[in-house]
Formats: C-alpha cells, structure tokens, sequence
C-alpha cells in the first residue's frame, strides 16, 4: 500500500497497550511509524532522477538538471495519476516557492518544462521501454525499478537529487473490524522485525525500515535502496494527507494543462 494514496477510514487506530504487542517497532526508522498509529511501514524506496549511463556521460545532480537544454527532447515524467508524477509534481512546487496544498508553482513549473519531453509515461514498463530503445535519456523515476532494469543488462544508473529523492514506503495496517488481533500484531511484528526485514528487502531489492538491519555491500552495489540513518533521513516526506485530498483534481489539471 502506498500510504500517499491510503485512506484512514478503515484501519484501525494502534492504541499504547496494542504498541506493546509490536516489540519491534521501537527498532523502525521514524518515517516508517505513522504518527497517528494507523500504519507501520515494512519496505521503503524512493523517486529521484534515472539516466541513460552510455548516452548521459556526467551524472546528475539536481531535480533541476532536468531543464537543462542539452536533454531537450529526452526527458520523460510519469502521469501525475503515478506516484513518480504527484512526487514530481510536488517537489517541483516545493522547489519553486509552493507546496502540496500550494500546487501552482508545480504546476507552472512543468508546463514549462514540456518543450524538453520526450514523453509522459503511465505504466513504469513503459519508463523502461523509453530508456532501452532511446527515446529518452533521463526521467523521473523509481529507485527499485532502476535496480531492476540494470539488473537485467540495461546501462542506467539512479541518483538521489541534491534537494532530496521522496520517500516511497509499502505500509500495512489491521482492519478496525478485525476478530484476531492478537495473531495480527504478531504478523505485524514477524514482518518488521530485523531478521524477516533484512531477508525481505533483499529478494525484492527495496530499503530496509527497521534500523538493526546490516545489509550486505554486495546486494547495496548491484541496487539503489535507502539504507542506514543518514540516507533514510535525507528522504522527503510529502504530505500524504494532502495529496490524498487533492489528487483527484490535480488529475483533471493535468489533462488540461500538461497532457494536452
């Protein structure tokens, strides 16, 4: 579940004596405890910049390199209905004086951003397709993805942007009506706990969230993953709540004022 997109209608609320029943969350990285007991997340990656490594000599550095005119026609964004989009569209607000509830300078920001696009992609196969046949050399992307593809013998590597890659974090909750809470919380904790977190991690190539986990150099040389304090806590939290809200009409915008 991205918890950008999760609704706290339904889930249930962890009290201070259900905590108890989760000896592993004091382990977890802050951002993977929601501050309002709704959540714990068990996975974390990010959306930053992907390029091209044999068409893109000098890697990137900054969320505004994007503009820079020697990738006019090379650059591709993701549908703000994708979380690589709403990220986007909201960093590039925070980047020009906005925010999540003060969208305009992103909005404005992308528009002029248009004439350097090669695409705006829906689907994160279709990012892949555009990278590997050379329509675009650079994007907004995600993290694992970029791992994945590397992985499969595609030159691309993943930077972490100097203002900040956003958090992308996989959270679990317990239904309110839930009749077995007890064998719930034990299932929460089985999954945050360092061992199960660290094994994980590994075999989908995403972040750890629990803090005790040591992962091998290996498995951090051949991936892009958020790992260990200082990289967890150069994550940008967006405000979910807000884009919740605010989403659907950023969608209707979108069509009228960047796809069209």
């Amino acid at each position: 579940m991205n918890i950008a997109q999760s609704s706290r209608a339904h889930p249930r609320e962890v009290d201070g004596g259900e905590r108890a029943q989760l000896p592993s969350l004091s382990e977890l990285y802050p951002l993977a405890v929601d501050s309002g007991g709704y959540w714990v997340a068990e996975l974390a990656s990010m959306t930053g910049i992907v390029y091209h490594t044999e068409r893109v000599k000098t890697p990137l550095k900054s969320w505004k390199d994007l503009r820079d005119p020697k990738y006019r026609g090379k650059v591709a964004i993701s549908n703000v209905s994708g979380t690589a989009g709403y990220h986007f569209l909201a960093m590039a607000a925070r980047l020009n004086g906005g925010s999540e509830t003060a969208i305009d300078p992103g909005f404005a920001a992308i528009a002029s951003l248009k004439p350097s696009l090669a695409a705006i992609y829906s689907t994160p196969d279709e990012m892949s397709k555009l990278l590997t046949s050379g329509e675009a050399d650079i994007g907004v992307w995600y993290a694992d993805r970029t791992s994945a593809l590397k992985s499969s013998g595609a030159p691309v590597a993943f930077v972490r942007p100097r203002e900040g890659a956003t958090a992308i974090l996989s959270a679990m909750c317990l239904p309110a009506a839930t009749s077995r809470p007890k064998d719930a919380h034990a299932y929460l904790d089985f999954q945050i706990s360092s061992a199960v977190n660290g094994k994980f991690v590994q075999a989908i190539a995403e972040g750890p969230t629990n803090s005790k986990v040591t992962l091998p150099q290996p498995f951090l040389s051949a991936n892009y993953v958020p790992y260990g304090q200082q990289q967890i806590s150069s994550l940008i939290q967006l405000d979910s709540e807000a884009i919740s809200q605010n989403l659907s009409a950023w969608i209707t915008r979108w069509q009228q004022e960047i796809a069209s």
